[in-house]
């Protein structure tokens, strides 16, 4: 039994001696006011947190080695460790501890975040050369060191590491062995002056040194480097000098270097880059020509918007494939010609606005097959002819607005289908123009006061819109305008002024003509309204004095808005029996005597129209004339047989200077509405009488039995079937 009883003894001796069995919870001891956690291979600790808590103030030393003592059943201990690992978040939020940090060469790690926020610790901070990467968030918010030397051996500054350590000041110097700077790393450090790269670094992290207020002097960045990242250098106002982007790099972040106004230099963008972020260079201050890299395939949005400084000729690499949004806005130092990529696919919304340095023709290239709105708006440098590729099939809102110094010819490819808002606006171009025939829609003011073009103007088959001042302004065109058979609508102002156009033909499914849609256009000779016409606006066709021909009104149309036919000089105008109201001015006229009316309906019952002030008649300015107004004495009113006595008691009819009867056969058998041909138009008149017993005219009593019924209404039927 007694050897049995030493062996027991000496094994439970053996146990207490031992830190920590194989698997256990590690062993944690306080030693100086740290405490420590023995590693898994027994000999070295990590120093885990201060043993009494973070709020304690005292001068943090880090020892080279440190001392387990403790008792038990065995007797006294006391086991020495070497200390190798600064814990995760070790002293996390200890703004108490301060003075200089002592780090001992044995520490080969330091996890992530051990001295966030520790404000009081201060003057240099020497990093032991046994580190070889420093972690995320290690000395972020540590405001009070004044300098930092890096480890020789270090390879990765993680994820904010230093960010905010607003207290470093001077040169950093990143050691040859550094091939990464993390994300937000120096983020905020105001106080560094400047920066010696690592010979190999290859990655600078997103908003790396944003913020970097105090750098300054020239940025020399390493021949190594292949990323930089978002808003890497954003804000850096100070840094002054040109930036060459080397030859390695294949990305620039957004944002990389927006705001860095102090750079006056010139920037040159090596030619391994293949994307310039979104707003990479917005607001800075280059100076001279902008150099863009061999491999550049795209450029992002507001990448380099109000650079102004940048001078000369503009030349996209022919790797160039895609220009963001507002790229160029507002570059307005470029003062030489604009070449573009022949790769180019998309040119992003007023990518090039008011660049009104850039000069010569434009040449678009055939790939291209998105141009933005207001993409060249202002670029009123660019001169001579355009050719839209037929890899477009939209030009949107502006995309040329203002482009004045455009003075040759204008060609639109046949894929073209819409033509936005001012897309023309105030351009310069000259001769003819034809507008594709897929084109369905013409937007707002999109050729707009385009006072240069002398030639025709042809509209496309498919065109079924023309909005508001689409045309408005363009005098110089020539020539017959024919409206196609699709439009139905021509908004207000579409071809206001439109001097130049000499006789006017309306597609028969015109619906609605705006306000002061032809006003003061050139027309001679006769107009027709289409029967579809059923919305007039007012001063539609004002002030346009070529007409000296008949005006004929269709039976769809029932009201005259107000000025409709304003200072025209028809000499006829004929009225529809579906007329309810004349507006004010609608025909008046200035000192024209020859106006006649004539009315081929006697279903048109004077008394049940609407008749505004001075709807006929005529004025005059001159001086013998002045403040005459003279509604209808000179003119001569024609109506159907029998109706005349009807006519003379009604107000403003009855002042008409004569009214003479006319012959109730109507030229053509079977017009009924007197519109001069046999429709549906006549057809459905027939039918309202009969339905609703409105009042019968003679023309609509086709077989002459004196009365309005069936057989009148079969006899149109067979004229319209078999056209006799």
């Amino acid at each position: 039994m007694k050897p049995i009883y030493r062996i027991l003894t000496t094994l439970v001796v053996g146990l207490l001696c031992v830190p920590f069995a194989q698997g256990a919870e590690p062993v944690k001891f306080d030693y100086n006011g740290l405490r420590y956690r023995v590693n898994d291979d027994g000999k070295t600790v990590t120093v885990v947190t201060p043993t009494n808590g973070r709020d304690v103030s005292f001068q943090l030393v880090i020892p080279e080695k440190t001392h387990h003592i403790y008792s038990n059943m065995a007797g006294s201990f006391d086991n020495e460790y070497t200390v190798t690992t600064i814990g995760y978040q070790a002293f996390d939020g200890c703004k108490y501890l301060y003075g200089p940090l002592v780090i001992p060469n044995t520490v080969t790690t330091i996890e992530e975040g051990a001295f966030i926020g520790c404000t009081s610790l201060t003057g240099p901070l020497v990093l032991p050369n046994s580190l070889t990467d420093i972690k995320g968030y290690v000395f972020r918010f540590c405001s009070g060191f004044t300098s930092v030397k890096l480890p020789d051996a270090l390879t990765t500054i993680g994820t904010a590491a230093f960010e905010e350590c607003t207290g470093l000041t001077g040169t950093l110097t990143l050691p040859n062995t550094v091939t990464e700077v993390g994300n937000t790393a120096f983020s905020k450090c105001s106080g560094l002056t400047s920066i010696a790269f690592s010979n190999h670094l290859t990655t600078i992290g997103d908003w790396a040194f944003n913020q970097c207020s105090g750098l300054t002097g020239e940025l020399k960045l390493p021949a190594s480097l292949v990323t930089i990242g978002d808003h890497a250098f954003a804000s850096c106002q100070n840094l002054t000098g040109s930036l060459v982007i080397p030859n390695k790099v294949t990305t620039i972040g957004q944002w990389a270097f927006l705001g860095c106004k102090g750079m006056t230099g010139t920037l040159t963008i090596g030619d391994a880059v293949k994307t310039i972020g979104h707003s990479a260079f917005l607001t800075t201050s280059f100076t001279g020509p902008l150099t863009l890299g061999k491999s550049l395939e795209s450029i992002g949005n507001n990448a380099f918007r109000d650079a102004k400084g940048f001078t000369g000729p503009l030349t996209l690499p022919n790797t160039l494939k895609s220009i963001g949004y507002q790229t160029f806005y507002n570059c307005t130092g470029f003062n030489g010609p604009l070449t573009m990529s022949n790769s180019l696919t998309e040119v992003g919304e007023e990518a090039f606005r008011y660049c009104a340095g850039l000069t010569g023709e434009l040449k678009l290239p055939s790939t291209l097959t998105t141009l933005g709105k207001g993409a060249f708006y202002g670029c009123s440098g660019l001169t001579g002819s355009l050719v839209i590729p037929s890899s477009v099939t939209t030009i949107g809102g502006e995309t040329f607005k203002s482009c004045s110094g455009m003075t040759g010819t204008l060609t639109l490819p046949s894929t073209l289908t819409t033509i936005g808002n001012e897309a023309f606006y105030r351009t310069g171009f000259t001769g003819s123009l034809v507008i594709p025939d897929n084109v369905t829609e013409i937007g707002y003011r999109a050729f707009n006061y385009c006072t240069g073009f002398t030639g025709t103007l042809t509209l496309g088959k498919s065109l079924t819109t023309i909005v508001g001042s689409a045309f408005e302004g363009c005098k110089g065109f020539t020539g017959s305008l024919v409206i196609p058979d699709k439009v139905t609508t021509i908004g207000w102002d579409a071809f206001e002024g439109c001097t130049g156009f000499t006789t006017l033909t309306l597609g028969k499914s015109l619906t609605s003509i705006g306000e002061s849609a032809f006003r003061s256009c050139g027309f001679t000779g006769s107009l027709t309204l289409p029967n579809s016409l059923t919305d007039l606006g007012n001063s539609a066709f004002s002030q346009c004095k070529g007409l000296t021909g008949t005006l004929t009104i269709p039976s769809s149309l029932t009201k005259i808005p107000e000025s409709a036919f304003f200072n025209t000089n028809v000499a006829e105008i004929i009225l529809p029996a579906t007329l309810t109201e004349i507006g004010e001015s609608a025909f008046l006229h200035e000192k024209v005597e020859h106006l006649s009316l004539i009315v081929r309906s006697s279903i048109l019952q004077p008394q049940n129209v609407l008749l505004g002030e001075w709807p006929f008649g005529f004025y005059s300015f001159e001086e013998e004339y002045e403040g005459l107004l003279d509604w209808i004495s000179f003119s001569k009113l024609y109506v159907p047989k029998g109706t005349v006595a009807l006519y003379r008691v009604c107000p403003t009819w009855k002042d008409f200077g004569t009214i003479v009867e006319m012959d109730n056969e109507p030229a053509v058998r079977g017009d009924a509405d007197g519109s001069g041909v046999v429709d549906v138009d006549d057809l459905n008149l027939l039918i309202n009488m009969l339905l609703h017993k409105a009042d019968e005219t003679p023309a609509a009593d086709v077989n002459g039995d004196g009365v309005v019924d069936i057989d009148d209404v079969n006899i149109i039927i067979n004229i319209m079937v078999h056209k006799e």
